[in-house]
C-alpha cells in the first residue's frame, strides 16, 4: 500500500490494515504446509530427471483439484502438449478441467513474442499457478544471456514479474550447473536468478530415480525462502545449510495411475543422496579411508560421480547401521505405501456425490486419473498452527475457493 503511488504507507502499517505477511499455500504437504508462495515468483531447480517438471506439475494438478484453480503451463523445454497432459491426468487433475481452456492452458511459445502475447492473455484470464519450464530457455528467446545481470533481470521483469502480480504462484523450472561448488550456491547462471525470487526456491535432489512403471522420490531442500513460511516447518539436519521442507514421492496406483504424495520428512530419517552400501562399506574398508574424490577413484578405478556419491556416504556414517525404533519404523512402511492417495481429498463425501460440470469424464487420456480416497491426517484440525485458510479448504476444513 502507497501514499500518493510513491511511498509506503508507514501508519497502515503500524495501526495493522497493512496485509499480513505472505504465507506458502501452493503444493501442499499432507500435514497442510505449503512449500510455494502465490502472488509471488518461485524457483524449483535440480539436475537432470531429478523430478522438478513432475513436483511443479503436481503443484498445477493439485490446485486444478480447487473449483476455481486456473494453470499454465508455458512449455518452453519442448515436452509436449500430450506428454504434459497424460502427466497432469496421471497425477490427478479432472480431465474435463484440462479441456477447459478457462481452467487450464499449455502454451509451447516460439519466441519472445509468443511469450507476451501469452502474458497479455493472463492480463484477463488471471491464473493462478503459473509454471514455466524452463528458465535457461526463457532469457535466449529474448536475445538474452543468462550469465548476464542485467539481460535476466530485464525478462524476468517482462514475463515472471508480470505474472505474479497478477495473483499468479509463478514456479519458475531451472537447472544446477556442473561445477560443485556453483550448485551449493543454486541454480545455473547469474546470481540474479537467486536475488530475483520473492517467493521460495526450492532445491529438488533424487533420492531414488524416477523410472517408468516404478516412480520414484526426491528430497526438497529450501535455498531461499523471502518470507520465511516455508522454512518456519522444515528440517534442519547437522551440517546442513539448506533445511528440507518436504519428501516428493511417487509411484504407481490403481491400473496405471500415479500415486503421489509430498511429505514432511520423518524423525531421524536419512536424507542424504543414497549411494549403494557395498560402495560406502569398500570405502569404509580402505586404510587409510580416502580424502577427496580423486583418491577414490584412484584407488577403486570407479568414475567420478560413484566416486562422489560413495564418498559423501561415507562422510555422512552411512556405513554405520543406527537401528530404527519399531513405531518408527511402521510410521516409515506407512510413508512409503504408494497405494496411497496423491493428496489429501479437498471434498466432503456429500460433495463428492454430488459432481459438477467438471466431473463428467469424457475426454480420451492416457492415464486413468489417481484415485482420492486418503483421509486427512487425523491430527490436522482447523486448530493446528501455521495452516492458512487456503491450505484448509484444499483441506476440505474450511469454505471451496
Amino acid at each position: 500500500m502507497t501514499v500518493h503511488g510513491t511511498y509506503a504507507d508507514i501508519a497502515g502499517l503500524f495501526s495493522g490494515t497493512l496485509p499480513a505477511s505472505p504465507e506458502p499455500d501452493f503444493l501442499t504437504r499432507l500435514d497442510g504446509h505449503g512449500l510455494l508462495y502465490g502472488e509471488a515468483v518461485n524457483s524449483v531447480f535440480g539436475e537432470p530427471e531429478g523430478g522438478k517438471t513432475w513436483l511443479s506439475l503436481a503443484a498445477i494438478a493439485e490446485e486444478l483439484r480447487s473449483p476455481v484453480g486456473r494453470g499454465l503451463f508455458l512449455d518452453l523445454d519442448h515436452n509436449g502438449v500430450r506428454s504434459v497432459a497424460n502427466r497432469l491426468v496421471g497425477l490427478g487433475a479432472p480431465r474435463q478441467v484440462l479441456a477447459d481452456p478457462q481452467r487450464f492452458r499449455y502454451a509451447e511459445p516460439e519466441g519472445a513474442n509468443e511469450v507476451m502475447a501469452v502474458v497479455a492473455d493472463c492480463e484477463e484470464w488471471r491464473p493462478t499457478i503459473v509454471v514455466i519450464d524452463s528458465v535457461g530457455e526463457l532469457v535466449p528467446l529474448f536475445r538474452g544471456d543468462s550469465n548476464s545481470s542485467d539481460d535476466y533481470t530485464r525478462v524476468h521483469r517482462q514475463v515472471a514479474t508480470r505474472l505474479a502480480k497478477l495473483g499468479a504462484c509463478v514456479v519458475l523450472i531451472d537447472h544446477v550447473s556442473k561445477s560443485t561448488e556453483s550448485q551449493r550456491y543454486g541454480a545455473t547462471g547469474t546470481g540474479a536468478k537467486r536475488r530475483a525470487i520473492d517467493g521460495a526456491a526450492l532445491r529438488v535432489r533424487i533420492r531414488s530415480a524416477f523410472t517408468p512403471g516404478r516412480g520414484g522420490s526426491a528430497v526438497i531442500t529450501v535455498n531461499k525462502d523471502r518470507h520465511g513460511g516455508v522454512r518456519e516447518h522444515a528440517h534442519l539436519d547437522e551440517g546442513s545449510k539448506e533445511p528440507t521442507a518436504g519428501i516428493f514421492e511417487m509411484g504407481v496406483g490403481d491400473g496405471s495411475s500415479i500415486a503421489w504424495k509430498l511429505r514432511a520428512p520423518l524423525a531421524g530419517e536419512r536424507l542424504s543422496e543414497s549411494a549403494p552400501l557395498a560402495d560406502v562399506t569398500a570405502l569404509a574398508a580402505l586404510d587409510p579411508q580416502p580424502e577427496t574424490v580423486r583418491d577414490v577413484k584412484e584407488r577403486m578405478g570407479w568414475g567420478s560421480n560413484r566416486a562422489n556419491a560413495a564418498l559423501k556416504g561415507l562422510r555422512a556414517g552411512e556405513h554405520l547401521t543406527i537401528p530404527v525404533p519399531e513405531e518408527q519404523e511402521r510410521n516409515t512402511e506407512r510413508a512409503a505405501d504408494t497405494s496411497c492417495s496423491p493428496f489429501p481429498d479437498p471434498y466432503t463425501q456429500e460433495q463428492r456425490n454430488t459432481p459438477d460440470q467438471h466431473e463428467q469424464e469424457t475426454v480420451p487420456h492416457a492415464f486413468p486419473a489417481a484415485t482420492t480416497e486418503t483421509q486427512v491426517p487425523g491430527d490436522v484440525t482447523e486448530n493446528t498452527p501455521g495452516l492458512t485458510p487456503r491450505v484448509l479448504e484444499i483441506l476440505g476444513k474450511g469454505h471451496q475457493r
